[in-house]
């Protein structure tokens, strides 16, 4: 937790935390001390890239595929293949690499495409 006396001192500054999972988030603040937060990749890990290189981390993921082809799109099916997903890649991932942001939307992208169809 960050935390001062002097509201001046959170003006226009930013501060780097690695968190556990290895993902290095960026806090900033502007003139008007609000606070944006900004993940960025993984430093001490690989990022994975593409759809194929995901399910060769996470096979699961082709279950979410198939299931994907045989539903049809609806903003429920949407949100409920976002819940699915979330446990598997992005901050919510256990892998390493795969708690990235690239992974989130390489994956979110395929399987939205999939489900659209």
């Amino acid at each position: 937790m960050l935390t001062t006396n002097d509201p001046e001192a959170l003006k226009n500054t930013e501060y780097l935390v690695e968190m556990t999972n290895g993902v290095t988030v960026a806090i900033k603040t502007d003139n008007t001390n609000v606070v944006f937060v900004d993940a960025a990749k993984p430093t001490t890990v690989n990022s994975v890239s593409g759809w194929t290189e995901l399910t060769r981390q996470c096979p699961r993921l082709r279950d979410l595929e198939r299931w994907a082809r045989r539903t049809r799109f609806s903003w429920d099916a949407y949100e409920q293949m976002k819940k699915s997903l979330q446990p598997l890649v992005g901050w919510g991932a256990r892998q390493n690499e795969l708690s990235t942001n690239e992974a989130w939307d390489t994956a979110l992208q395929h399987l939205l495409s999939v489900l659209e169809r």
